[in-house]
């Protein structure tokens, strides 16, 4: 029987507009109320997670460097090594690369150099405040005072920054990149991703893989949706994503995500198709 349901957030659990309502806030509380565990497992730090949403979620966060219980202090974290972070630093220094710690982002280049590589989408809008508080022009010092866990690259439309596709070809004993789509990179240390940080989650629940389901639809979700025996893809995900789940689900925009955990654990009844 499941027993800790972990899903991706964007084109997965949330609505299109990438945000929580009552659809979705209700069913987790079903689950909840229920004695059922619930996750997030998401690429985004963990202040552009909406746990007050989301209350009671535990949160697999950063594509899995930083696990989070309800009340946000670490269950398990796996930061990049500070001299990997001196060489990127050293080798794209005037690039735009952004360094995530665990309450703030950080990067090398100005706000002038940095806001028009930004995508302009409903995301970004929808969490200004956050990136209004990048710190700009970091040094060294100010990248090594916490810990990095996490580094993305917006490649605008078109065009690969390839200097750090070549760093990261040039550290494949250090690092990965496992981007939810091809216009970002997303680099964690080497063996960090979703799945890992989900089984750390399940370990500290005392949660065993074949009582985990999981939810998918991107390119940073493949390590998980093959990691678990339980493991879904809405309709819409990316082909890799639904070759690899185990199930294809209805739309995410259809609410298929929260429908087939309830379904799973028996609360719900599953939806007739027409």
């Amino acid at each position: 029987m499941i027993k800790l349901f972990a899903s991706d957030l964007d084109g997965t659990l949330l609505n299109i507009d990438h945000q929580s309502d009552e659809t979705i806030r209700s069913g987790l509380k079903k689950l909840q109320d229920a004695g059922f565990a619930a996750a997030t497992a998401t690429g985004r730090s963990k202040n552009l997670i909406p746990w007050k949403e989301l209350p009671g979620m535990y949160h697999v966060c950063m594509n899995g460097a930083v696990v989070l219980d309800p009340n946000l202090d670490i269950i398990a974290s796996f930061p990049i090594d500070p001299e990997i972070i001196k060489d990127l630093y050293e080798s794209c220094r005037h690039l735009p690369v952004e360094y995530h710690g665990l309450e703030q982002m950080m990067v090398t280049i100005s706000q002038d150099e940095m806001m028009p590589l930004r995508p302009n989408d409903a995301f970004f809008k929808a969490h200004a405040d956050f990136f209004s508080r990048t710190i700009y022009n970091a040094d060294l010092k100010t990248l090594l005072e916490n810990p990095i866990y996490k580094i993305n690259v917006h490649h605008p439309k078109g065009r690969r920054v390839s200097q750090v596709d070549e760093w990261v070809q040039r550290h494949p004993d250090q690092v990965v990149d496992a981007p939810c789509h091809e216009s970002l990179s997303e680099i964690t240390a080497l063996g960090v991703n979703k799945a890992k940080g989900i089984e750390a989650l399940g370990n500290a629940l005392k949660i065993s893989k074949d009582q985990i389901a999981v939810f998918g639809d991107g390119g940073n979700d493949l390590d998980m949706l093959a990691a678990f025996e339980n493991s879904y893809c809405p309709s819409g995900g990316m082909p890799e994503a639904k070759k690899t789940a185990r199930y294809e689900i209805g739309p995410f925009e259809e609410y298929s995500v929260i429908q087939k955990m309830l379904e799973l654990a028996n609360l719900e009844s599953p939806k007739k198709k027409p």
